[in-house]
C-alpha cells in the first residue's frame, strides 16, 4: 500500500504543474472507466484545469492517433483503465499518466501507475477508479472524500467484490470504511439481486444473472409464479412492490426460499453465499 501511495503521489506532483492548464483524460466505456474518468475531471475541476474527456472501448491504432493528434492542446494526457498493455503506437505519446489495474506488458507507457508492478492484485484489490480516487485524495485532500463511493462502483462494475459474502477486499476495503466513517455509504447484508433496492421485484429476479437462476432468470413469468409460491405479494393496490418494501420477515423467505432452490438444483452453496 505505502509503495503504491508513493507511486500516486509522484503522479499527483506531476499533475500540480498543470494548475490552470488544460488536460486531456481518456477513459474507458464500461462502469469503472466511466467512474474513473468522473473522479478525475471533478478533481482537475477543483484544481482549477481545464478538461476534455475522451470515452473508448480500447486503445486502437485509430484512437492513439486521436488522441496523439489532440494531445498537442493539452498539458497532459491521463489514460485510465486501460494502458498498461497498449500497442507501440502508444510509445509516441509525451506528458502521459497512465492509471491502470488491469496486468501490465513488458513496456511502461507514460507515467504508469500500475498495482500490479507494486505488488497489488488490481484484479481484485483496486480498479482504475480506486487509482484515480487516490490520486484526488492526494491532490485535492479532503475535498476528494466526496467522491469516494464512485470509486466503490468502479470497483463493482468490475466485479471485484470478491471477499466474504462479495465485500470489496484490498485497497478497494480502506476506500470503503473511508466513504462509511463519513456517512456517505451504508454496508448491509442483503439479497444479490439485479436492480438494488429499488427494481420491482418480479424484474429484479428475472434480470438476476448473478447467481444465475435457472428457471427464473430470463422469464417475469416465472419469477411471478416462484414469488407468488413462495407467500410474497409483488404489489400493493395495483404498484410493483420493490425488496425496498419487504418487511424483514419477507425478506428472510425470499432468500431461504432462494438458497433451498438452487441447492434442489445441485448448486453448492459458496456459489451465492
Amino acid at each position: 500500500m505505502n509503495r503504491l501511495l508513493n507511486k500516486i503521489s509522484e503522479a499527483a506532483e506531476l499533475i500540480l504543474k498543470a494548475q490552470r492548464s488544460k488536460v486531456l483524460i481518456v477513459s474507458h466505456y464500461d462502469a469503472d472507466g466511466l467512474a474513473a474518468a468522473s473522479i478525475l475531471t471533478a478533481t482537475f475541476r477543483e484544481a482549477g484545469c481545464y478538461t476534455h474527456v475522451m470515452i473508448v472501448e480500447q486503445l486502437t491504432a485509430r484512437v492513439i492517433e486521436e488522441v496523439h493528434r489532440l494531445s498537442s492542446n493539452y498539458y497532459l494526457t491521463i489514460i485510465a483503465d486501460m494502458g498498461s498493455n497498449a500497442p507501440n503506437d502508444a510509445q509516441e505519446l509525451e506528458d502521459l499518466i497512465v492509471l491502470d489495474h488491469h496486468i501490465p506488458g513488458d513496456k511502461s507507457l507514460g507515467f504508469e501507475v500500475n498495482p500490479h508492478r507494486l505488488g497489488i492484485d488490481g484484479s481484485r484489490e483496486i480498479s482504475a477508479a480506486g487509482l484515480a480516487y487516490l490520486l484526488a485524495r492526494s491532490i485535492i485532500g479532503e475535498k476528494a472524500i466526496q467522491l469516494a463511493p464512485l470509486a466503490i462502483v468502479g470497483a463493482l462494475g468490475d466485479r471485484q467484490d470478491a471477499g466474504r459474502r462479495f465485500r470489496l477486499v484490498g485497497v478497494n476495503r480502506v476506500i470503503v470504511e473511508e466513504a462509511i466513517k463519513y456517512n456517505l455509504i451504508r454496508e448491509t447484508i442483503g439479497l444479490r439481486i439485479a436492480g438494488g433496492l429499488n427494481r420491482p421485484l418480479v424484474r429484479a429476479l428475472a434480470f438476476t444473472t448473478d447467481p444465475f437462476i435457472p428457471g427464473i432468470t430470463g422469464d417475469e413469468g416465472a419469477a411471478l409464479g416462484f414469488l407468488k409460491r413462495i407467500g410474497i405479494r409483488v404489489a400493493d393496490n395495483g404498484k410493483q412492490r420493490t425488496i425496498k418494501e419487504l418487511s424483514r420477515e419477507e425478506r428472510r423467505r425470499l432468500a431461504s426460499e432462494l438458497v433451498k432452490y438452487l441447492i434442489g438444483l445441485g448448486f453448492p452453496v459458496g456459489t451465492y453465499c
